[in-house]
Protein backbone atom coordinates (compact mmCIF):
# COMPACT_ATOMS: atom_id res chain seq x y z
CA UNK A 1 0.00 0.00 0.00
CA UNK A 2 1.49 3.30 -1.06
CA UNK A 3 1.38 6.16 1.46
CA UNK A 4 0.93 9.63 -0.01
CA UNK A 5 0.17 12.23 2.63
CA UNK A 6 -0.69 15.78 1.54
CA UNK A 7 -0.83 18.74 3.96
CA UNK A 8 -1.01 22.48 3.29
CA UNK A 9 0.85 25.48 4.65
CA UNK A 10 3.52 23.46 6.44
CA UNK A 11 7.19 24.34 6.11
CA UNK A 12 9.45 21.35 5.57
CA UNK A 13 13.06 21.42 6.58
CA UNK A 14 15.30 18.57 5.38
CA UNK A 15 18.96 18.50 6.25
CA UNK A 16 21.47 16.54 4.20
CA UNK A 17 25.17 17.09 4.76
CA UNK A 18 25.62 20.85 4.80
CA UNK A 19 22.47 21.48 2.80
CA UNK A 20 19.31 22.88 4.41
CA UNK A 21 16.20 22.97 2.28
CA UNK A 22 13.16 25.08 3.12
CA UNK A 23 10.16 23.81 1.18
CA UNK A 24 6.51 24.78 1.23
CA UNK A 25 3.69 22.57 0.10
CA UNK A 26 1.80 25.00 -2.10
CA UNK A 27 4.64 27.26 -3.27
CA UNK A 28 8.17 27.39 -4.46
CA UNK A 29 11.40 26.92 -2.55
CA UNK A 30 12.12 29.69 -0.07
CA UNK A 31 15.17 30.96 1.73
CA UNK A 32 16.35 29.31 4.93
CA UNK A 33 14.42 30.69 7.91
CA UNK A 34 16.25 32.49 10.71
CA UNK A 35 15.09 31.49 14.15
CA UNK A 36 15.59 33.85 17.09
CA UNK A 37 18.85 33.56 19.01
CA UNK A 38 18.97 35.18 22.44
CA UNK A 39 22.06 36.27 24.32
CA UNK A 40 20.44 35.73 27.71
CA UNK A 41 20.10 32.27 29.16
CA UNK A 42 16.58 31.07 29.79
CA UNK A 43 15.84 28.51 32.47
CA UNK A 44 18.48 25.81 32.42
CA UNK A 45 15.80 23.13 32.47
CA UNK A 46 12.17 23.04 31.42
CA UNK A 47 9.81 22.58 34.31
CA UNK A 48 8.22 19.13 34.27
CA UNK A 49 4.69 18.24 35.23
CA UNK A 50 5.13 14.58 36.12
CA UNK A 51 4.00 11.42 34.35
CA UNK A 52 1.79 11.73 31.27
CA UNK A 53 -1.92 11.07 31.66
CA UNK A 54 -2.61 8.86 28.64
CA UNK A 55 -6.31 9.60 28.87
CA UNK A 56 -5.64 13.12 27.56
CA UNK A 57 -6.37 14.12 23.99
CA UNK A 58 -3.46 12.98 21.82
CA UNK A 59 -2.45 15.63 19.29
CA UNK A 60 -1.04 14.54 15.92
CA UNK A 61 2.58 14.90 14.92
CA UNK A 62 3.46 17.00 11.87
CA UNK A 63 3.68 14.58 8.93
CA UNK A 64 5.59 16.04 6.02
CA UNK A 65 4.07 15.64 2.57
CA UNK A 66 5.09 13.73 -0.51
CA UNK A 67 6.46 10.70 1.31
CA UNK A 68 5.66 7.18 0.28
CA UNK A 69 7.16 4.10 1.91
CA UNK A 70 9.00 6.62 4.10
CA UNK A 71 7.00 8.69 6.58
CA UNK A 72 8.70 11.88 7.79
CA UNK A 73 7.39 13.27 11.09
CA UNK A 74 8.38 16.36 13.06
CA UNK A 75 8.02 16.47 16.86
CA UNK A 76 8.17 19.70 18.84
CA UNK A 77 9.04 23.12 17.44
CA UNK A 78 11.29 26.13 18.08
CA UNK A 79 9.01 27.88 20.60
CA UNK A 80 11.52 27.56 23.45
CA UNK A 81 15.27 27.25 23.33
CA UNK A 82 17.94 26.49 25.91
CA UNK A 83 21.61 27.44 25.67
CA UNK A 84 23.91 24.93 27.35
CA UNK A 85 27.63 24.85 27.87
CA UNK A 86 28.16 21.32 29.10
CA UNK A 87 27.10 17.74 28.51
CA UNK A 88 23.52 17.16 27.44
CA UNK A 89 21.30 14.32 26.28
CA UNK A 90 17.83 15.37 25.15
CA UNK A 91 15.10 13.40 23.42
CA UNK A 92 11.59 11.99 23.39
CA UNK A 93 10.05 8.68 24.47
CA UNK A 94 7.67 6.89 22.12
CA UNK A 95 5.13 4.14 22.69
CA UNK A 96 5.19 1.98 19.52
CA UNK A 97 1.89 0.47 18.35
CA UNK A 98 3.03 -0.86 14.98
CA UNK A 99 6.48 -2.19 14.06
CA UNK A 100 8.48 0.14 11.77
CA UNK A 101 12.06 0.72 10.69
CA UNK A 102 13.65 3.99 11.80
CA UNK A 103 15.88 5.03 8.88
CA UNK A 104 16.90 8.58 9.87
CA UNK A 105 16.92 10.79 12.96
CA UNK A 106 17.48 14.56 12.91
CA UNK A 107 17.61 17.18 15.67
CA UNK A 108 17.46 20.96 15.29
CA UNK A 109 20.45 22.59 17.03
CA UNK A 110 22.56 25.74 16.93
CA UNK A 111 26.24 24.79 17.28
CA UNK A 112 28.94 27.51 17.40
CA UNK A 113 31.90 25.11 17.41
CA UNK A 114 32.08 21.67 15.82
CA UNK A 115 31.47 18.88 18.31
CA UNK A 116 30.70 15.16 18.48
CA UNK A 117 27.01 14.23 18.55
CA UNK A 118 25.68 10.81 19.45
CA UNK A 119 22.28 9.90 18.02
CA UNK A 120 21.12 7.27 20.48
CA UNK A 121 18.13 4.96 20.93
CA UNK A 122 17.18 3.29 24.22
CA UNK A 123 14.61 0.47 24.45
CA UNK A 124 12.29 -0.78 27.20
CA UNK A 125 9.38 -3.23 27.41
CA UNK A 126 7.87 -1.13 30.22
CA UNK A 127 6.73 2.48 29.94
CA UNK A 128 8.59 3.61 33.06
CA UNK A 129 11.79 1.71 32.21
CA UNK A 130 14.54 0.75 32.70
CA UNK A 131 15.68 1.92 29.25
CA UNK A 132 18.76 0.10 27.89
CA UNK A 133 20.88 1.42 25.05
CA UNK A 134 19.78 -0.19 21.79
CA UNK A 135 21.59 1.69 19.02
CA UNK A 136 23.95 4.65 18.69
CA UNK A 137 25.86 6.44 15.96
CA UNK A 138 28.43 9.19 16.42
CA UNK A 139 28.90 12.07 13.97
CA UNK A 140 31.12 15.13 13.89
CA UNK A 141 28.89 18.17 13.56
CA UNK A 142 29.24 21.22 11.41
CA UNK A 143 28.47 24.65 12.82
CA UNK A 144 25.47 26.95 12.74
CA UNK A 145 21.73 26.54 13.12
CA UNK A 146 20.52 23.49 11.20
CA UNK A 147 18.92 20.09 11.25
CA UNK A 148 21.77 17.77 12.30
CA UNK A 149 21.33 14.21 11.06
CA UNK A 150 22.31 10.70 12.12
CA UNK A 151 22.66 9.83 8.46
CA UNK A 152 21.09 6.60 7.20
CA UNK A 153 20.33 4.07 9.95
CA UNK A 154 18.26 0.88 10.06
CA UNK A 155 16.69 0.27 13.47
CA UNK A 156 13.53 -1.79 13.98
CA UNK A 157 11.09 -0.34 16.53
CA UNK A 158 8.94 -3.22 17.77
CA UNK A 159 5.22 -2.90 18.47
CA UNK A 160 4.51 -2.99 22.22
CA UNK A 161 7.89 -1.57 23.22
CA UNK A 162 8.96 1.92 24.30
CA UNK A 163 11.90 3.85 22.85
CA UNK A 164 13.87 6.87 23.99
CA UNK A 165 15.15 8.55 20.81
CA UNK A 166 17.64 11.28 21.66
CA UNK A 167 20.85 13.13 20.83
CA UNK A 168 23.83 13.63 23.13
CA UNK A 169 26.52 16.31 22.79
CA UNK A 170 29.16 18.43 24.51
CA UNK A 171 29.82 22.14 24.44
CA UNK A 172 27.89 25.36 23.89
CA UNK A 173 24.87 24.08 22.01
CA UNK A 174 21.38 25.60 21.75
CA UNK A 175 18.51 23.11 21.52
CA UNK A 176 14.80 23.71 20.99
CA UNK A 177 11.45 22.44 22.24
CA UNK A 178 7.74 23.23 22.07
CA UNK A 179 4.23 21.83 21.78
CA UNK A 180 2.10 19.72 24.09
CA UNK A 181 2.25 16.04 25.02
CA UNK A 182 1.14 13.34 24.40
CA UNK A 183 1.40 13.47 20.59
CA UNK A 184 0.15 10.78 18.20
CA UNK A 185 2.28 9.65 15.27
CA UNK A 186 2.13 7.13 12.45
CA UNK A 187 3.58 4.29 14.55
CA UNK A 188 2.19 5.12 18.03
CA UNK A 189 2.61 8.18 20.22
CA UNK A 190 5.18 10.35 21.94
CA UNK A 191 4.46 10.26 25.66
CA UNK A 192 7.45 11.89 27.41
CA UNK A 193 10.49 14.05 27.03
CA UNK A 194 13.55 13.26 29.11
CA UNK A 195 16.06 15.15 31.20
CA UNK A 196 18.72 12.64 32.21
CA UNK A 197 21.71 12.88 34.47
CA UNK A 198 23.89 14.40 31.76
CA UNK A 199 26.87 12.38 30.61
CA UNK A 200 28.95 12.10 27.46
CA UNK A 201 29.10 9.68 25.75
CA UNK A 202 25.66 8.21 26.61
CA UNK A 203 25.35 5.63 29.39
CA UNK A 204 24.35 2.06 28.62
CA UNK A 205 21.26 2.48 30.85
CA UNK A 206 19.24 5.70 30.85
CA UNK A 207 19.23 7.48 34.22
CA UNK A 208 17.09 10.58 34.51
CA UNK A 209 13.58 12.00 34.71
CA UNK A 210 10.55 11.55 32.45
CA UNK A 211 8.39 14.63 31.83
CA UNK A 212 5.15 15.11 29.93
CA UNK A 213 5.14 18.85 29.30
CA UNK A 214 6.72 19.41 25.88
CA UNK A 215 8.63 17.85 22.99
CA UNK A 216 12.21 18.33 21.87
CA UNK A 217 12.47 19.50 18.26
CA UNK A 218 13.43 16.47 16.20
CA UNK A 219 12.49 14.67 12.98
CA UNK A 220 12.07 10.91 12.59
CA UNK A 221 11.91 9.10 9.25
CA UNK A 222 10.35 5.63 9.32
CA UNK A 223 9.86 2.98 6.67
CA UNK A 224 7.48 0.02 6.46
CA UNK A 225 10.16 -2.20 4.92
CA UNK A 226 8.56 -2.50 1.44
CA UNK A 227 11.32 -1.41 -0.91
CA UNK A 228 14.44 0.71 -0.29
CA UNK A 229 13.70 3.85 1.75
CA UNK A 230 13.42 7.07 -0.25
CA UNK A 231 12.04 10.53 0.42
CA UNK A 232 10.53 11.93 -2.79
CA UNK A 233 8.95 15.38 -3.22
CA UNK A 234 7.68 17.33 -6.22
CA UNK A 235 6.29 20.85 -5.70
CA UNK A 236 4.27 22.78 -8.28
CA UNK A 237 5.64 26.32 -8.68
CA UNK A 238 3.74 27.79 -11.65
CA UNK A 239 2.10 27.15 -15.01
CA UNK A 240 0.41 26.47 -17.23
CA UNK A 241 -0.09 28.76 -19.07
CA UNK A 242 3.53 28.79 -20.11
CA UNK A 243 6.01 26.24 -18.88
CA UNK A 244 5.06 23.86 -16.09
CA UNK A 245 7.61 24.84 -13.39
CA UNK A 246 8.33 22.58 -10.42
CA UNK A 247 10.92 21.64 -7.77
CA UNK A 248 12.00 18.05 -7.13
CA UNK A 249 13.81 16.45 -4.20
CA UNK A 250 14.96 12.82 -3.84
CA UNK A 251 16.92 11.49 -0.84
CA UNK A 252 18.05 7.88 -0.37
CA UNK A 253 18.02 6.75 3.26
CA UNK A 254 19.15 3.14 2.83
CA UNK A 255 22.23 1.54 4.32
CA UNK A 256 23.73 0.01 1.17
CA UNK A 257 24.14 1.24 -2.44
CA UNK A 258 21.10 0.76 -4.66
CA UNK A 259 20.26 0.60 -8.38
CA UNK A 260 16.99 2.23 -9.41
CA UNK A 261 15.08 4.25 -11.99
CA UNK A 262 13.78 7.78 -11.39
CA UNK A 263 11.16 9.16 -13.75
CA UNK A 264 8.57 11.84 -14.38
CA UNK A 265 5.17 10.83 -15.70
CA UNK A 266 1.93 12.58 -16.55
CA UNK A 267 -1.64 11.35 -16.82
CA UNK A 268 -4.72 13.01 -18.30
CA UNK A 269 -8.23 12.80 -16.85
CA UNK A 270 -7.32 9.76 -14.68
CA UNK A 271 -5.95 7.71 -17.59
CA UNK A 272 -2.77 5.67 -17.70
CA UNK A 273 0.45 7.55 -16.89
CA UNK A 274 2.97 8.22 -19.66
CA UNK A 275 6.68 8.41 -18.81
CA UNK A 276 8.13 11.76 -19.93
CA UNK A 277 11.73 11.42 -18.79
CA UNK A 278 13.59 8.61 -17.01
CA UNK A 279 17.11 8.03 -15.74
CA UNK A 280 18.62 4.81 -14.39
CA UNK A 281 21.04 5.06 -11.46
CA UNK A 282 23.69 2.46 -10.62
CA UNK A 283 25.45 2.24 -7.26
CA UNK A 284 23.56 5.21 -5.79
CA UNK A 285 25.10 5.69 -2.34
CA UNK A 286 23.41 6.14 1.06
CA UNK A 287 22.77 9.80 1.81
CA UNK A 288 22.98 10.97 -1.81
CA UNK A 289 20.42 13.59 -2.84
CA UNK A 290 18.86 14.97 -6.01
CA UNK A 291 17.72 18.55 -5.36
CA UNK A 292 16.53 20.38 -8.48
CA UNK A 293 14.49 23.54 -7.93
CA UNK A 294 13.17 25.47 -10.90
CA UNK A 295 12.79 22.56 -13.33
CA UNK A 296 10.32 23.08 -16.15
CA UNK A 297 8.42 21.16 -18.80
CA UNK A 298 7.00 22.94 -21.86
CA UNK A 299 3.23 22.48 -22.12
CA UNK A 300 2.38 22.47 -25.85
CA UNK A 301 -0.82 24.07 -27.16
CA UNK A 302 -1.99 20.61 -28.30
CA UNK A 303 -2.73 19.53 -24.72
CA UNK A 304 -6.54 19.75 -24.39
CA UNK A 305 -8.53 21.20 -21.52
CA UNK A 306 -9.02 19.07 -18.44
CA UNK A 307 -7.30 17.70 -15.33
CA UNK A 308 -3.68 16.51 -15.32
CA UNK A 309 -1.54 14.71 -12.74
CA UNK A 310 2.25 15.11 -12.79
CA UNK A 311 4.26 12.40 -11.00
CA UNK A 312 7.80 11.79 -9.79
CA UNK A 313 8.56 8.15 -9.06
CA UNK A 314 11.51 5.95 -8.08
CA UNK A 315 11.73 2.18 -8.44
CA UNK A 316 11.90 -0.08 -11.48
CA UNK A 317 10.17 1.82 -14.29
CA UNK A 318 7.32 1.53 -15.13
CA UNK A 319 5.58 -0.97 -12.90
CA UNK A 320 7.53 -1.24 -9.61
CA UNK A 321 7.18 1.97 -7.60
CA UNK A 322 9.08 2.34 -4.33
CA UNK A 323 8.21 5.97 -3.64
CA UNK A 324 6.29 8.69 -5.46
CA UNK A 325 4.80 12.16 -5.18
CA UNK A 326 2.56 14.22 -7.46
CA UNK A 327 0.69 17.44 -8.03
CA UNK A 328 -2.35 18.21 -10.15
CA UNK A 329 -3.13 21.09 -12.49
CA UNK A 330 -5.93 22.05 -14.87
CA UNK A 331 -5.87 23.44 -18.41
CA UNK A 332 -8.98 25.45 -19.33
CA UNK A 333 -10.91 24.29 -22.37
CA UNK A 334 -12.72 21.28 -23.76
CA UNK A 335 -11.69 17.80 -22.62
CA UNK A 336 -10.61 15.24 -25.22
CA UNK A 337 -11.15 11.64 -24.18
CA UNK A 338 -8.96 10.32 -27.00
CA UNK A 339 -5.91 12.43 -26.13
CA UNK A 340 -2.62 10.51 -26.00
CA UNK A 341 -0.24 13.21 -27.14
CA UNK A 342 2.33 13.28 -24.30
CA UNK A 343 5.85 13.67 -25.65
CA UNK A 344 9.23 12.92 -24.10
CA UNK A 345 11.31 15.72 -22.61
CA UNK A 346 12.03 18.18 -25.47
CA UNK A 347 15.53 19.31 -26.36
CA UNK A 348 16.91 22.33 -24.47
CA UNK A 349 14.82 21.40 -21.42
CA UNK A 350 16.74 20.80 -18.16
CA UNK A 351 17.15 17.16 -17.17
CA UNK A 352 15.68 16.96 -13.64
CA UNK A 353 17.88 13.99 -12.70
CA UNK A 354 21.17 15.24 -14.12
CA UNK A 355 22.83 16.36 -10.86
CA UNK A 356 23.52 14.41 -7.68
CA UNK A 357 24.57 15.92 -4.37
CA UNK A 358 27.02 13.41 -2.97
CA UNK A 359 27.45 13.19 0.77
CA UNK A 360 29.99 11.07 2.65
CA UNK A 361 30.30 8.41 -0.03
CA UNK A 362 33.49 6.86 1.26
CA UNK A 363 36.84 8.11 2.56
CA UNK A 364 40.37 8.27 1.30
CA UNK A 365 42.41 5.06 1.33
CA UNK A 366 44.93 6.81 3.57
CA UNK A 367 42.40 6.63 6.44
CA UNK A 368 41.16 3.06 6.05
CA UNK A 369 39.85 0.70 3.40
CA UNK A 370 38.41 -2.74 2.77
CA UNK A 371 41.34 -4.64 1.30
CA UNK A 372 39.87 -7.98 0.26
CA UNK A 373 37.17 -10.59 0.74
CA UNK A 374 38.37 -14.13 0.05
CA UNK A 375 36.92 -16.41 -1.10
CA UNK A 376 34.08 -14.58 -2.84
CA UNK A 377 31.75 -16.31 -3.83
CA UNK A 378 31.98 -18.39 -0.65
CA UNK A 379 30.38 -21.30 1.22
CA UNK A 380 29.84 -20.94 4.13
CA UNK A 381 32.75 -18.83 5.45
CA UNK A 382 34.88 -16.04 4.04
CA UNK A 383 37.61 -13.77 5.40
CA UNK A 384 37.23 -9.99 5.27
CA UNK A 385 40.45 -8.01 5.43
CA UNK A 386 40.61 -4.26 6.12
CA UNK A 387 43.39 -1.79 6.88
CA UNK A 388 43.48 1.19 9.26
CA UNK A 389 45.79 4.17 8.89
CA UNK A 390 45.42 4.95 12.61
CA UNK A 391 43.64 3.64 15.71
CA UNK A 392 39.91 4.31 15.34
CA UNK A 393 36.53 2.99 16.40
CA UNK A 394 35.13 0.93 13.53
CA UNK A 395 32.01 -1.09 12.80
CA UNK A 396 31.89 -3.98 10.34
CA UNK A 397 28.34 -5.16 9.64
CA UNK A 398 26.76 -7.54 7.12
CA UNK A 399 23.47 -6.63 5.40
CA UNK A 400 21.19 -8.54 3.03
CA UNK A 401 19.89 -7.06 -0.23
CA UNK A 402 16.90 -5.52 1.61
CA UNK A 403 19.25 -3.54 3.85
CA UNK A 404 18.57 -5.67 6.94
CA UNK A 405 21.45 -6.36 9.31
CA UNK A 406 22.25 -10.08 9.48
CA UNK A 407 25.56 -10.02 11.37
CA UNK A 408 27.85 -7.63 13.22
CA UNK A 409 31.49 -8.68 13.00
CA UNK A 410 33.32 -5.73 14.57
CA UNK A 411 32.21 -2.85 16.77
CA UNK A 412 34.93 -1.10 18.75
CA UNK A 413 38.42 0.39 18.74
CA UNK A 414 41.07 -1.22 16.57
CA UNK A 415 44.75 -0.36 16.27
CA UNK A 416 46.40 0.84 13.07
CA UNK A 417 47.36 -1.94 10.70
CA UNK A 418 45.69 -4.78 8.81
CA UNK A 419 42.87 -6.80 10.38
CA UNK A 420 41.10 -10.01 9.32
CA UNK A 421 37.59 -11.10 10.34
CA UNK A 422 35.86 -14.39 9.47
CA UNK A 423 32.22 -14.27 8.41
CA UNK A 424 30.32 -17.52 8.97
CA UNK A 425 27.08 -17.60 6.97
CA UNK A 426 26.06 -21.15 7.84
CA UNK A 427 22.62 -20.00 9.00
CA UNK A 428 21.91 -17.81 5.96
CA UNK A 429 20.39 -18.61 2.58
CA UNK A 430 22.20 -18.27 -0.74
CA UNK A 431 22.27 -14.80 -2.23
CA UNK A 432 23.90 -11.39 -2.30
CA UNK A 433 25.10 -9.72 0.91
CA UNK A 434 27.04 -6.55 1.66
CA UNK A 435 29.89 -5.96 4.12
CA UNK A 436 29.88 -2.35 5.35
CA UNK A 437 32.89 -0.91 7.18
CA UNK A 438 31.94 2.32 8.98
CA UNK A 439 33.75 5.06 10.88
CA UNK A 440 32.08 8.30 12.09
CA UNK A 441 29.42 8.34 9.41
CA UNK A 442 31.78 7.36 6.57
CA UNK A 443 31.68 3.93 4.99
CA UNK A 444 33.12 1.43 2.55
CA UNK A 445 30.92 -1.35 1.14
CA UNK A 446 31.91 -4.70 -0.41
CA UNK A 447 29.52 -7.06 -2.22
CA UNK A 448 29.52 -10.72 -1.10
CA UNK A 449 27.98 -13.79 -2.75
CA UNK A 450 26.96 -16.81 -0.65
CA UNK A 451 26.49 -20.10 -2.53
CA UNK A 452 25.13 -22.99 -0.46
Amino acid sequence: MQKIIKLTLIAVFLFTGSLVLARTISGSQTQDPTLPIQEMLIEDEIEGTGIADNSETVLPSTILPGTDDCVVEVFGNDTSFVYTGGERLRGNIFAVDSTVNLVSHKMFLDIPTSTSIYFVIYESTVQTGPYNIFHQVEITSGTGQSWYSSGPIDVTLLAGNYYLIAACWQGSVTYYCGGSLPVSCSFGSQIYNVQPNDVFPPDSVFSGTLYSNTSYYQTLVTNDGNGPPFIVNITHVSGPPGNLVFDIFVEYLGMIPVNFDAWLASEYQGGNPTTLVMRSFVNFQPGWVINRPGMFFPVPPSWPGGSYTFWIRVGDEPGEIWAEDFFQFTIPGIADGSFSGFLALPDNTPDPFAEIIKGNDGITPEEYKMVSVYPNPFNPTTTICYSLHRAVRVNLTIYNVSGKQVAQLTDGWRQAGTHEVTFDASDLTSGIYFAKLSYKGKSSVQKLMLIN
